[in-house]
């Protein structure tokens, strides 16, 4: 470290000599003393959860942990709403019993159409726990997409927030079998025909429902509506034991308590959310916070306020929070900022070279100061975690893990964990699964293909597709393609809809080609895909269309009118950089340059039918 050599530099350099000795001896503490094993609970030390249904999980938690915080929501008073466990179930059985005074019946279709809000969860439960299939949409979706789903999954009635009762007309008309449909924000007015959720909160309900005895364990919980990146919709039947299952390999995997706090970010109508961030808190009494927006600064607020602990969200979101602390770092005081990139230098080389975790004990006060000093877990999933991010939250001393799973598969598949782990790979697979390669090629690549407890029970109403996605003996096609490494990790490397095959033959997994770019500080998004060389040849090149953030190029070259041509240049020296490692046949032909990102699905991965234009042959 070169610095003029005044007091105040003489004190940082002293101040970090210090840090890196307390490092040195912790780390012989913790490590050499202790055999360079980690303590901790073992994962064999869990036990399976074995509820048969969530009418007995419920049941079960709300006795142990009666007192604890169940659910937690912000309001508009500036501090939050809490539900125990006591008044969660209270208001679950309370709502269980209107649905069944309203005419449904186990085996009923109700639809949830709402953001991510305390009503969400209790209308979600109030419905499995008496055995009516809860049907949750995108929220995100247009009007006719709410009503294809509406009218697919034959709804049998409706619940909906405010903000998103202006598609209920267009729903009405598909779904022809509505019995009642209710608004979590209504007014006391009856003009939309819906029922007022809070006065139905105020009422003795008049209905009973199904007891615990009356849920069989297959029974259907929930119907998912999947688009994925392929348009095509169709609705995953998960059922009751499946869901339990599936959130108790996650626990086994990602060890939690009743102590944990978990940040609920990504809308719950997905699977990943549903299963991982609501349900297993919900079976060991822990928490669930529900964040205000998905916006960095309020997610932070959040954590900060409520002392949350565990984050499980998509790759962006952390992507988003690793860039903007490090612009953070880059804009620092000249003094603060040569202590926090030595600090930063010093944490790299212990993390990643001598594997031993520094940004703990180097990065303590950097992670107070951004808030997130209470996280002790970050979970990424619905796409792949670039390496740097990951590198980089490591340094700063948090443990963040990534997985992989499905919604057919309810949808953990596998996972990184705390103790094992490998950021390259989606992880080691999870408790009461099995995974499969089919037809591996020369390097082990070859179709993942599935089996556990948590399969869905099928596609509604759609038993050609349901016959299409299993083998013979009973393992979902995921469609991806992957290999295990000689540890048992599980590599994920491309879509067998999305493999390119380049003229000599050679097949391309755009996924893979995609991570390479995953540290770029240019490139915010980018799709590989094939382009037809001809209309009559089978090969395809390799073009890159790329989304560069211009308000956070401007960030790095304030100094630089960030025109047109400058992107370009910009991204093409990204490319030719990642070219020059690449084999002869595997190299990047073209670059677009898109202006707007990309259209996404609920899990941060890019709608690829939607730029199929792109693999169009080029008229010369």
């Amino acid at each position: 470290i070169v610095v003029k050599k005044t007091d105040n530099a003489r004190r940082t350099i002293l101040f970090v000599e210090m840090k890196v000795f307390s490092l040195y001896y912790e780390a012989y503490q913790r490590f050499y003393k202790n055999g360079g094993g980690m303590k901790g609970i073992s994962l064999s030390d869990i036990p399976d959860f074995t509820y048969r249904n969530f009418q007995e999980m419920l049941d079960d938690t709300a006795v142990r942990y009666e007192n604890n915080t169940a659910l937690r929501m912000k309001n508009d008073r500036g501090g939050y709403d809490e539900w125990t466990y006591q008044r969660l179930k209270k208001e679950v059985w309370h709502l269980a019993a209107f649905l069944y005074s309203q005419g449904l019946k186990k085996g009923s279709h109700l639809g949830l159409l709402s953001e991510n809000r305390a009503e969400w969860c209790i209308t979600y439960l109030a419905a499995v726990v008496s055995g009516i299939v809860i049907v949750p949409f995108d929220s995100l979706m247009d009007e006719e997409g709410c009503a294809s789903v509406a009218q697919m999954s034959d709804l049998d009635a409706l619940f909906l927030s405010g903000k998103l009762s202006s598609r209920l007309p267009t729903i009405k008309k598909k779904a022809r079998g509505l019995k009642f449909t209710v608004n979590f924000d209504s007014t006391g007015g009856s003009e939309d025909g819906c029922i007022d959720y809070k006065k139905i909160m105020l009422t003795e309900p008049e209905g009973s429902f199904p007891g615990v005895t009356e849920i069989d364990l297959k029974d259907p919980a929930s119907i998912i509506f999947t688009s994925g990146t392929t348009g095509s919709a169709k609705g995953v039947v998960l059922s009751q034991r499946g869901i339990i299952a599936n959130a108790s390999a996650s626990i086994n995997a990602l060890p939690i308590d009743e102590k944990d706090n978990f940040i609920a970010v990504i809308p719950f109508y997905h699977t990943y959310p549903t299963t991982c961030s609501f349900i297993s808190p919900i079976m060991v009494g822990a928490a669930v916070t529900i964040a205000e927006k998905i916006i960095g600064a309020k997610i932070i607020a959040n954590i900060r306020e409520t002392k949350g602990t565990i984050l499980i969200s998509v790759p962006l979101l952390f992507d988003k929070i690793a860039l903007g602390m490090q612009a953070n770092f880059r804009n620092l005081p000249a003094l603060t900022g040569v202590l926090v990139r030595t600090l930063l230098a010093v944490s790299t080389f212990f993390t990643h070279t001598l594997k031993i975790p520094a940004g703990k004990v180097l990065m303590k006060s950097v992670r107070k100061k951004a808030g997130l000093s209470s996280m002790r877990l970050f979970v990424a999933g619905g796409g792949p975690l670039a390496a740097e991010t990951s590198r980089f939250f490591e340094t700063l001393g948090f443990n963040i893990v990534q997985g992989y799973g499905m919604s057919e598969n309810g949808p953990l598949i596998s996972t990184n964990t705390p103790k094992k782990k490998d950021n390259t790979s989606v992880g080691l697979v999870v408790r009461n699964t099995e995974v499969e390669i089919l037809n591996p090629d020369a390097d082990g690549n070859g179709e993942i293909v599935v089996r556990s407890p948590s399969l869905m029970l099928e596609y509604y109403r759609n038993p050609k597709a349901t016959a299409d996605m299993f083998t013979e003996e009973g393992f979902l096609k995921t469609g991806d393609i992957g290999r295990f490494d000689d540890r048992g990790f599980l590599y994920i490397t491309g879509r067998i809809k999305n493999i390119i095959v380049t003229p000599g033959g050679k097949n391309i997994y755009p996924e893979e080609m995609e991570g390479l770019f995953g540290g770029s500080e240019i490139i915010t998004e980018i799709m590989i895909a094939g382009r037809k060389i001809s209309r009559t040849d089978a090969g395809e090149a390799i073009i890159a269309v790329v989304f560069a953030d211009r308000e956070h190029l401007s960030e790095l070259y304030p100094d630089t009118d960030i025109t047109d041509e400058y992107v370009e240049h910009l991204v093409k020296k990204e490319v030719a950089e990642v070219n020059k490692h690449l084999a002869s046949y595997q190299k990047i032909t073209d670059v677009i340059i898109r202006k707007e990102e990309f259209e996404k699905t609920a899990s941060g991965k890019i709608k690829r039918f939607l730029y199929k234009d792109y693999g169009r042959p080029v008229t010369l």
